[in-house]
């Protein structure tokens, strides 16, 4: 049975093989396989060590180890093990190149595009890339480009583009994803919305609100439907919805949302668990804008701790709750820790970005602001000087943050009596 990543969601796709086997053996695996796409993931985590240990004693053929590696990759990658996941994962890349046919062709993909998950999740983008083209590549051959797979495929690679911060082609490939998602599933199919769960996400990061926020009311619709009600799905919508609603103002719904999302990831993954920490970040955000600071602060600080125990020091997600956090330490004045923060935020976003990313010059303005606070004046002037001319010519123009850092160097400006030579932005 092979196991299809789409988006960190998953979707059965069963495979038969002839060759003989211990039966026993792999209705166990699928069974563990079931477990885990139903959110038992520690008991399919049981198993499936189980499995790996009986394994080596018997006399398996390569597809059958190339789908347990697949599925127990899986797991440990919804168990936020992601050595682990990408050693399993590996391995079943390995194998599947081994098997011939098109089932071991198909089952190939799904592989390539769980390891290439994985590898964005972590930040590792470049890595990625190949891996989703690979997968497109060969799911095209044997399905063509109007087909399910095709457009599963399709989304994937552009939910890299918007990791990535490439909006234009992420709402490019999105689109084309969602146009063949509905021409191919039913309208009641969790994979129908798939596509435009990830449009709505990468309109968000374009600050179009009012489109995402549509879009998102009809994917949690069809979800809910099809899903149970602490399904993963549910919660990521659920939580994509709540971030929407934040930059629209709508707080009560919002808090709402936000709170169904983390209650379903804190009763489903283990505590230390990535989506529980985004959770908590998008709740500690709408906290902040209704000035619950209390709340906000505690909300904001445990998805922080959450990110620092189980991610990289340098992956991305970590950077937006360690921002989050600075910020909100600016806005009480505490500068000390919101300066540490946020330059944190800015070198975590430099790596993995770039320095003139609209995600790491957001870092430095916020940091300028705590230089201005504290009388850093040179550094502050310094920091807009070469930020905001950037972040102004970018899609991030209109955005509130950069507004504010405009005003705040033109105070800058003005309190120090200095004249402006030419101007920072056309």
């Amino acid at each position: 049975m092979g196991m299809k990543q789409i988006s960190g969601f998953l979707l059965l796709a069963p495979v038969l093989w002839a060759a003989s086997t211990p039966e026993s053996w792999v209705s166990d695996m699928r069974q563990a396989s079931l477990n885990d796409q139903r959110g038992h993931y520690q008991e399919a985590r049981t198993a499936f060590d189980r499995l790996k240990a009986e394994s080596t004693g018997l006399d398996l053929d390569t597809a059958y180890r190339a789908e347990f590696a697949n599925a127990a990759g899986v797991n440990c990658y919804h168990l936020a093990q992601y050595a682990a996941a990408r050693q399993f994962y590996q391995q079943a890349i390995e194998s599947w190149r081994k098997v011939e046919g098109l089932p071991a062709q198909n089952n190939l993909a799904v592989s390539l595009g769980n390891l290439a998950v994985l590898e964005r999740a972590e930040g590792h983008f470049k890595a990625a890339e190949p891996l989703y083209t690979e997968e497109l590549a060969i799911v095209e051959n044997i399905d063509g480009k109007e087909s399910g797979s095709y457009a599963i495929a399709l989304n994937n690679l552009a939910e890299l583009r918007r990791s990535a911060g490439d909006l234009n082609s992420a709402e490019s490939l999105a689109r084309e994803a969602s146009r063949i998602s509905e021409q191919v599933f039913p309208p009641s199919d969790e994979n129908s919305v798939v596509a435009s769960n990830t449009l709505a996400t990468v309109l968000v990061a374009e600050g179009k609100y009012e489109e995402a926020g549509k879009t998102l009311r009809v994917v949690l619709t069809v979800w809910k439907q099809a899903s149970p009600p602490d399904d993963a799905r549910v919660a990521a919508a659920e939580d994509n919805l709540a971030d929407v609603l934040l930059h629209l103002q709508q707080y009560p719904e919002a808090e709402q949302l936000a709170q169904n999302a983390l209650d379903i990831r804190r009763k489903t993954l283990p505590l230390d668990h990535p989506s529980i920490a985004m959770s908590l970040n998008t709740l500690g955000c709408i906290e902040r804008n209704q000035h619950h600071y209390a709340k906000a602060e505690s909300a904001l600080q445990e998805a922080v701790a959450i990110g620092r125990r189980s991610m990289a020091p340098t992956n991305p997600l970590l950077s937006v709750f360690v921002y989050n956090l600075g910020t909100m330490e600016s806005d009480r004045g505490r500068y000390l820790a919101a300066g540490t923060l946020l330059a944190e935020a800015s070198r975590i976003n430099a790596a993995n970005f770039g320095p003139t990313d609209v995600r790491t010059l957001l870092s430095q303005v916020a940091l300028a602001r705590v230089y201005q606070a504290t009388g850093q004046r040179t550094a502050a002037e310094r920091i807009y000087r070469e930020a905001l001319p950037l972040l102004a010519s970018s899609k991030a123009a209109k955005d509130n943050r950069v507004q504010q850092a405009l005003g705040d160097y033109q105070k800058l400006m003005a309190s120090t009596g200095a004249k402006r030579q030419g101007t920072i932005v056309n």
